[in-house]
């Protein structure tokens, strides 16, 4: 849908090069039965893949802001954790509710760039807002 929206603003090459990201999501269906059948019981089905990814995601996601102009290429950390939270959604939601699901996680995804763009700073910030 994003292509979609983008068709008059950027050129064929452009939209189909934007498309390569969704590429690792397509692959969900090979990967989620790895992702349901191999967990920990005593932990849980779910927290044994999202609390060790969400580790490793913090882990790289800093290593990466350390060099962040080499390096921005870690996607298929954020496919495993899709996985892991898609499952997780249809476990927590009632069954009436479930096919829901989908829309809240894609209203939260994009309600970052609404919010920056309708409620944030006019000029970009000479350094982060937050520091550690």
């Amino acid at each position: 849908s994003v292509p979609y929206l983008l068709k008059t603003k950027l050129s064929y090459g452009d939209i189909g090069f934007f498309s390569l990201a969704a590429y690792p999501y397509s692959l969900k269906l090979l990967w989620s039965p790895i992702v349901d059948s191999f967990y920990h019981k005593g932990f849980g089905r779910r927290k044994t893949w999202i609390v060790p990814i969400q580790t490793l995601g913090g882990i790289i996601f800093f290593c990466i802001g350390l060099v962040i102009d080499d390096i921005l290429k870690s996607d298929h950390i954020n496919v495993s954790l899709d996985i892991a939270v898609d499952g997780w959604a249809l476990e927590l939601l009632p069954k009436e509710l479930c096919e829901y699901a989908s829309t809240c996680q894609t209203i939260a995804l994009n309600s970052n760039e609404f919010c920056s763009k309708y409620f944030g700073q006019d000029e970009a910030l000479d350094e982060g807002f937050l520091s550690l």
